[in-house]
């Protein structure tokens, strides 16, 4: 598996060196400095008001797109924005939608849903990207600081039922409704328990015997690799659950979770690990890459985090 993992750090670092676009991300929108001229009741408050509205600015913006919640994502953000001062305001609203509508999800089932918004915004996978993204997006705008002040939002209420099917609705919008069970911030109650089961044997290891696993696992054929993590104190159905995480949509998300997990405990086997998968080296490239890359692996160990607590 971690051979698997670290493949995936070649797309990592092909965003860690794309830092141009991050700051593009991070820069204040035109729309976003003409509201604040509206909101703002002193000048003091400008600094804030420009973070948060970028925030909300470019998280509404990925949460239209097709891959996520497509036309009831655009749908749920008009409805957010018509009933709320500002971008930051109007990304709460969506944001608390989606976490309530995850949580309902895993309570009762998507097919007991009745509001049409709520369950087509309930896929945890969904959740899962758009947490890590705004997690990612609050770093490079705002780094780790409080920009202050307590923001107030109205609600999303819903939509209501399913409407009469017919050919435009037939062909639009996203659904999914596989069953989930417990599912907090994106992560399963299964999801949870595997990951934790992989930091805790990383954990218990000492550098030099993790580095003979990892070279163990490397020289096993591909699909091998995860079952031999077994040996290493991962239980079976949790080594089922990583194939899933780490072969679906999230694959990138969840690399990174196990990235972080080394990076944290053995910082000298990780750097031992990107160096094992072909990566350049060099102090300017080094420091650059290295400042991304956690930026990046921290906004999705923070979603972990707090979605896994235990």
């Amino acid at each position: 598996m971690w051979a698997r993992v670290f493949g995936i750090v070649g797309l990592v670092m092909a965003l860690a060196l794309a830092p141009a676009a991050m700051a593009q991300d991070a820069e204040v929108p035109p729309e976003v400095i003409e509201e604040c001229h509206t909101l703002i009741k002193g000048y003091d408050e400008m600094p804030g008001c420009l973070k948060g509205g970028t925030i909300g600015y470019r998280m509404l913006a990925m949460a239209v797109e097709e891959d996520m919640y497509g036309a009831t994502g655009a749908e749920v953000v008009r409805i957010c924005r018509e009933t709320n001062d500002g971008s930051y305001a109007a990304w709460l609203c969506f944001r608390t939608a989606v976490e309530k509508a995850v949580e309902i999800r895993g309570m009762i089932g998507a097919a007991q849903m009745t509001d049409r918004c709520y369950r087509e915004l309930s896929d945890p996978a969904r959740q899962r990207r758009l947490t890590d993204a705004a997690a990612t997006l609050r770093r490079a705008v705002a780094g780790d600081g409080y920009w202050g002040g307590m923001t107030t939002y109205r609600a999303f209420r819903g939509c209501g039922a399913e409407p009469e099917p017919d050919a435009a609705s037939e062909t639009g919008g996203h659904r999914h409704d596989h069953a989930v069970e417990d599912a907090t911030g994106g992560y399963t109650r299964e999801a949870c328990r595997a990951y934790g089961e992989v930091e805790a044997a990383i954990r218990a290891r000492e550098a030099s015997e993790l580095r003979a696993v990892l070279t163990e696992l490397r020289g096993l054929p591909e699909d091998e690799r995860l079952d031999a993590l077994t040996r290493y104190g991962v239980s079976e159905p949790s080594v089922d659950v990583l194939r899933d995480e780490l072969s679906g949509d999230e694959a990138l998300g969840a690399a990174m979770v196990l990235m972080g997990f080394l990076r944290e405990s053995h910082p000298g086997v990780f750097a031992d690990a990107m160096a094992a998968a072909g990566q350049e080296t060099g102090p300017v490239a080094d420091a650059a890459r290295a400042g991304v890359l956690d930026l990046l692996m921290g906004g999705v160990l923070d979603s972990y985090r707090t979605a896994c607590p235990g």
